[in-house]
């Protein structure tokens, strides 16, 4: 292909024109409010909080340069660079009470028939509650002690 035409130009467009921004964002959470500040050329914004966290923005030609020094941000940055993340306790494989939950008993006494009835139910209630405490205590000692066999996992793979 054969262009149409040439092009030429004196000036540096970099110098002319700069299509850099650099826009500081802060949200205030008490007022709900957006606060937005621009940078201009070398212009600097530092903040120092009384948790220890230190932001510094400086904006340089075409280029924005953030350092922010906390210890939140070095123990983000820790739990990144894990291969594994840490085991968590797991949670319950079924609903706490479950097979009470599932016992719908209509408690209304109408006649005779009807309170013999309840006290036959407030007996299974009382065995499904003893069923259900049961199922708690093993599922529990059961996820703990597979918690503590990931953790002594995570404890070897960590040392090697």
């Amino acid at each position: 292909m054969t262009p149409i035409g040439t092009f030429f130009a004196n000036e540096s467009l970099t110098e002319t024109y700069s299509f850099h921004t650099t826009f500081i964002e802060i949200y205030d959470r008490n007022s709900e409010l957006k606060h937005v500040f621009q940078l201009t050329k070398d212009e600097q914004f530092k903040m120092n909080s009384k948790y220890r966290t230190s932001i510094h923005i400086v904006e340089k030609e075409n280029s924005t340069v953030v350092t922010i020094d906390s210890d939140e941000i070095t123990n983000f940055i820790k739990i990144a660079r894990e291969k594994e993340p840490k085991p968590r306790f797991s949670e319950t494989p079924i609903p706490y009470f479950w097979l009470t939950k599932r016992i719908n008993v209509d408690w209304s006494i109408n006649n005779f028939g009807d309170f013999l009835l309840d006290i036959f139910f407030i007996i299974l209630y009382f065995i499904a509650i003893c069923i259900d405490l049961i199922i708690i205590v093993v599922l529990f000692a059961l996820r703990l002690l597979w918690f503590l066999i990931l953790g002594l996992i995570y404890v070897v793979r960590s040392i090697f």
